[in-house]
């Protein structure tokens, strides 16, 4: 429904390659936009292509219910901001990936905030809180490192074939806050393995503090146990 003072559409549906979105528009006064729906089959590998970011290995659906509010003018949108919830479920033509998120995008200061975020893909369970970019919060969970190596060209960082560091019948979990930018980030946490391999050689144990980035690597508090033997 369109008049003088702006335009209004119920049981809005739409459909593209990327995914399908069915609710309603509003545009007040023809500047004052609020759209409210629900997405459904968002392929995660094709919006990523679409906005030419690295290429993700992991294959996921996203659904779920979206608000976005924005001024609409002659540059385009300001003040956009949008936010939701969304179920991510295995998709075909990558690593299967399953997981759900809270989030907000605030054009203004150009940030995206995940809270309650969960992702899961192989054996490794990695939940994250904060602002993507600023400040995260992330606890990850694996039995299997090898789980980690297609996320190394989201760091900017050449896959390699394998990690000279893996895990027989034991996990390891991992505490940390990510601060900057996502291609040179500053990660400090702490980091406990249980049945680690080493280079042929099997240690029951192997904790510490860590901080690392480009520049550096620093571990604190460093704990490696072997048997009766532990070393600190």
């Amino acid at each position: 429904k369109a008049s003088a003072s702006g335009l209004s559409l119920e049981g809005l549906a739409a459909g593209s390659a990327l995914g399908k979105f069915r609710g309603t528009l509003s545009l007040k006064d023809w500047r004052d936009l609020q759209v409210s729906g629900f997405v459904d089959a968002l392929s995660v590998q094709r919006m990523g292509a679409s906005v030419h970011a690295p290429s993700l290995p992991w294959s996921a659906n996203l659904r779920g219910p979206v608000k976005l509010s924005a001024q609409v003018g002659s540059s385009g949108f300001t003040a956009l901001v949008a936010e939701g919830h969304v179920d991510a479920q295995p998709a075909a033509g990558g690593i299967p990936g399953s997981g759900t998120a809270d989030w907000k995008y605030d054009q203004k200061s150009g940030l995206l905030h995940l809270a309650n975020s969960e992702f899961t893909a192989g054996s490794t369970r990695v939940n994250v809180s904060g602002t993507l970019g600023a400040s995260l919060q992330v606890h990850a969970v694996t039995q299997d490192l090898n789980d980690i190596l297609p996320a190394f060209p989201l760091a900017g960082a050449a896959r390699p074939e394998s990690l000279p560091v893996s895990l027989k019948g034991g996990r390891a979990e991992l505490e940390a806050v990510v601060t900057g930018p996502l291609r040179e980030p500053d990660i400090q946490g702490h980091v406990r393995a249980a049945g680690v391999v080493f280079q042929k050689h099997f240690f029951d144990l192997v904790e510490s503090d860590f901080e690392v980035n480009r520049l550096m690597l620093r571990l604190d508090k460093t704990e490696i146990a072997r048997g009766a033997l532990i070393l600190k």
